[in-house]
Parts: structure tokens; sequence; C-alpha cells
């Protein structure tokens, strides 16, 4: 383990640090409460374990815990205090400012080993239940089937990404992404295959993804968003298509039961710099009418919001756009 010792004794540390190397630990020494405090702060991640005296001067054992507590938030780090005092009232002070053990002067080796190894197995327990908090976490936000963001945290996410581009003036791009004829393929090959087809769609999309900013999320049923920050327009829409020729692309060869099953999805792209009397619901709407149009021009096509220009491929005959509307899960889409 990598630990902090804190004393202004300099026999003290000497004795201390003499003991834990010995135990094969790494060792740091400071001379006070506010050296120790620095270094922490600056180094917080790479400590196990911090061996503090109580009494010290410039900053003592119990302010260099509370500081040090009203910092680390879910992260924690095991603070043994070392001290001359031995009575219930010194012990439980120090309890109460933070430390999760005491070591009292003199220092003996086979004590310190037994704390540290009590500490240790503390430690290592903390940490796989943080472990386990994160993979929650993860879980309450992720679709069940393709491992994208679900729509609950898809909802957050893209509120506080639009409140943080209308605070920095910052373009925010969204593009909507729709399979298509899910329907009819669902029909063709089964529901198990239909999720095969939007789990590989899912993960095709993510790999064109780049950023840690940007958000992929499942909107509903076969529908899939992009959140885009800092993005202006154009640059969705560079996106956009990459991301359409990868599923194209990826599904090209496909074939079940001796049948084609290539799949290619349709994507609408609005963008936005958000003001005042902008919202959240404007650009999913603006998305949306996008992924329409593109639907209606054919489908596997990018149209992005206040351009007519898309992307070129073979045409089809586009359907008309209120058996679109009031047949949204039909085989049209």
């Amino acid at each position: 383990m990598k630990v902090l010792i804190a004393d202004d004794t300099a026999s003290d540390r000497i004795v201390l640090k003499s003991y834990l190397k010995k135990m094969n630990h790494q060792v740091v020494e400071t001379a006070n409460g506010e050296e120790a405090l620095e270094e922490i702060l600056n180094n917080y991640c790479s400590y196990d374990l911090m061996i503090i005296d109580v009494l010290m001067p410039v900053m003592d054992g119990h302010e260099f815990a509370r500081r040090i507590r009203a910092h680390e938030g879910e992260e924690w780090l095991p603070l043994i205090f070392l001290s001359g005092k031995t009575g219930d009232e010194d012990l439980a002070a120090g309890i109460d400012a933070g430390g999760d053990d005491y070591l009292f002067k003199p220092i003996t080796r086979t004590i310190l080993k037994a704390k540290i190894n009590a500490m240790g197995r503390i430690s290592a327990l903390r940490n796989r239940l943080a472990e386990s908090n994160r993979k929650l976490g993860r879980l309450v936000n992720q679709d069940g089937l393709t491992g994208a963001a679900n729509r609950r945290y898809l909802d957050q996410y893209l509120e506080i990404e639009f409140l943080r581009a209308r605070r920095n003036m910052q373009p925010l791009s969204l593009c909507m992404i729709d399979v298509d004829r899910f329907k009819k393929y669902n029909d063709s090959f089964g529901h198990q295959q239909g999720d095969e087809c939007l789990k590989n769609t899912v993960s095709t999309i993510s790999n064109c993804i780049h950023r840690p900013a940007d958000l992929v999320a499942r909107y509903g049923g076969e529908e899939f968003c992009c959140v885009l920050p800092e993005t202006p327009l154009n640059a969705a829409f560079s996106l956009a298509e990459k991301i359409r020729s990868a599923v194209e692309e990826s599904f090209r060869d496909s074939i079940i039961d001796g049948k084609s099953a290539a799949a290619t999805v349709s994507i609408g792209i609005a963008s936005m710099v958000p003001d005042m009397n902008s919202s959240v619901k404007e650009l999913i709407q603006k998305s949306d009418r996008q992924l329409y149009r593109a639907k209606e021009m054919g489908r596997n096509r990018v149209q992005m919001d206040g351009s007519e220009e898309l992307v070129e491929r073979p045409e089809s005959a586009a359907p008309d756009r209120s058996a679109l509307i009031e047949t949204k899960d039909s085989e049209v889409l």
C-alpha cells in the first residue's frame, strides 16, 4: 500500500516509516496537517492509507480529518490517528473528526501491522461495494436489450446539455435514427432476430462515435438518438452520414434462412444554439420532422433541419405523408 504519514516529531516519523517499509509499504512523510492536506488533495487517488498524528502545529490531525472527509464525497481513504493521549474522550473526539482507528504512542510493530491489516480489509470491502454501486448505476441508466442509454437517462442528459449549450452559447445537435421497415424485418425473421438487429445497429452507431460527451440512447422501439454537444449542423450531418453508411455496410451481406437480412437506417438531424425562447422539446420535434422527411424521400438517408440537402440514395416510392404519421409502427417505416 501507499501510506501517507504526518507527525511533527522526527523520531516518531523515523520509527513509523521504518516499520512500514519492513512491511513492504510505500511511505510519504509530512511534518504537519497542512503539508499532509496539500499532498493528499494533489494525489488523492494514489494513496491507500493515512496515519496522522493528532497533536501537530499549523494544522492538527482533527482539522486535517475534517477537511479530507469534506473533500472526499463518495470516495474514502482509511485514516488512523496517532496519539499519546489514551483517554476515552480523546479517542471519541478522533472518531468524530473522521478517523477510523487509533494508534497509541509508543508504537509497536505488532499493533501497527494488525491495525493496517484491519484497515486494508475494510478498504477492500468498501471498494467492492463502490464498484457494485457504479455498476448498478450504469444498469439503471442502460437499455437492457441494446446497451445504449435508456430513455430516462436520455431525457436527463439532453436537459443538462441543453442548459450547458445555452449558458455557453454553443450549438447542440440531435440525430434521430430509425431502423427502416423494422416491423417487416420482425415479421420476416422473428423477434429474436429483430432484437439482434437492434443490438447490432447500436453497436455500429457506437463505433462511429468517439467523443466522451456524445451519447447514444434508445428513444423507443427501433428508434435511437445521438446527442452531440458543441456540434454544429454540418458536423452532425457528416457524422450521421458516417453512421448511415456504416449500418448499411454492416448488414449488407446478412443472410438469415437463405434470405437477405439487410437493414438500413434513416436519420433526421436538428441543431440549435439554445436561447431563453427555445426548448429541448423543440429540438426533438425538429429532428423528428427531418427523420420523417428522410423516410418520405426513400429511406436510408440523412436529412437535416433547415436544408433540402439529402444524401443521394437509390430512389424508391415515397409513401404518403399522412400514412406515415398515422402508421408509425407499420411496415412503411
